[in-house]
């Protein structure tokens, strides 16, 4: 499906795991008032499988193929050599031609008709980026960035080629980097970027200089007229529509929800029996769960899952239960201006603050709320 025509706003995250109850639950949600949201795939899976998923996704609803660039930076598994050997390639390419033949690589895998089946060409690609790290300089922002602008360039009339661009915390963080990645960026000319920008921190993130980067690389990208996606970055996500984000995902798996450096300590990346608590958006331990809930004003979520999962914690109620929020509170910002979307996520903040500093000191302590300030402070 076209995503230059579609809804902007939550979509669902494609993980290695829990793929169907993924692709399942988007159809559930379509008959509620939220709709359905599209669907970001990766490759995740096998091709058989990911082309089976891409598919059933595609009629019916909208769909992504996010080729997933920077996992050529991970350890290459047994599975991505045999099903998709360019994420797998060593050595890694080097300079501005090889990244051009890497990334139609990365095309390919997008318009594979063996993906698509009996369906239409895909009118949204993505160029597939790397990892780019501010320690080895800017060589390798500018050959990446200029070789997806001559493959974006390439793309038949009636496709929409978004640049992805995956860079690490310091292009964020430190200000003569900022500058250079934002001016490189606009330099592409592209339509829309997917942009992944991994952290350190556990969710809900709170690195203001990070946050303060990010910020102005969405800003810069809405001032001029540009969509931007932040795949996989949860409730920040939502937070950047207040900038003007095109739109953000979460899905089943915790690292869906924060882009996250990985490493040897990234499980679990949310708290063990998680329950995202919407009065203060973020996610807490079910015995802090049900400390709140027996607290003055605490409003519980009346979902379907939530209904389901009673006085018991649920996991993969739990999970449905946050992709549910998800979409219920992204789904009104989508007709909105941005400033009419940076005073409503305002106000939202400002009410968790308010619901925050109700509670007894050791009950703030427990739920670590205080990146509210933080949040609000950027909007």
């Amino acid at each position: 499906m076209a995503v230059a025509g579609v809804t902007s706003g939550f979509w669902l995250q494609h993980a290695s795991n829990e793929a169907e109850q993924l692709v399942a639950f988007a159809d559930e949600l379509a008959e509620t008032p939220a709709g359905r949201p599209g669907v970001s795939l990766g490759p995740l899976t096998t091709a058989p499988k990911l082309g089976e998923l891409y598919r059933r996704c595609r009629a019916a609803g909208d769909a992504i193929l996010d080729p997933h660039g920077h996992l050529i930076d991970r350890t290459h598994t047994q599975r991505a050599r045999q099903h998709f050997p360019w994420l797998a390639q060593t050595p890694r390419p080097s300079g501005q031609a090889e990244w051009e033949a890497w990334m139609r690589d990365g095309l390919a895998l997008q318009e594979a008709a063996t993906l698509r089946g009996a369906g239409p060409a895909p009118s949204f690609v993505v160029t597939p980026c790397p990892v780019i790290e501010a320690a080895k300089g800017t060589p390798e922002l500018y050959s990446v960035l200029d070789a997806a602008e001559v493959v974006a360039g390439e793309r038949p009339p009636g496709t929409d080629c978004w640049v992805g661009v995956a860079v690490d915390r310091t292009y964020l963080r430190d200000e003569p980097h900022l500058t250079r990645l934002a001016n490189a960026m606009l330099a592409t000319g592209a339509t829309g970027f997917v942009f992944r920008a991994a952290h350190s921190q556990l969710a809900p993130a709170d690195d203001l200089r990070y946050l303060a980067g990010l910020r102005e690389v969405v800003q810069a990208c809405a001032a001029n007229g540009i969509r931007i996606f932040l795949p996989g970055s949860g409730w920040l996500g939502w937070l950047a529509m207040a900038w003007g984000a095109w739109g953000f995902s979460g899905g089943m798996a915790a690292g869906t929800w924060v882009d996250r450096t990985p490493g040897p300590m990234n499980r679990p990346q949310l708290p063990s029996q998680p329950y995202f608590e919407s009065q203060l958006l973020r996610s807490v331990r079910w015995p802090i769960h049900e400390q709140l809930a027996a607290a003055p004003g605490y409003q519980p979520c009346v979902c379907a899952d939530c209904e389901q999962m009673g006085a018991a914690h649920n996991l993969e109620l739990a999970k449905r239960h946050q992709i549910r929020r998800a979409n219920e509170e992204a789904q009104p910002l989508v007709s909105m201006s941005q400033p009419v979307r940076a005073l409503t996520i305002g106000a939202r903040l400002e009410a968790a603050i308010a619901f925050r500093e109700t509670l007894t000191p050791q009950l703030q302590a427990r739920v670590s709320a205080a990146f509210l300030d933080r949040w609000l402070s950027l909007v």
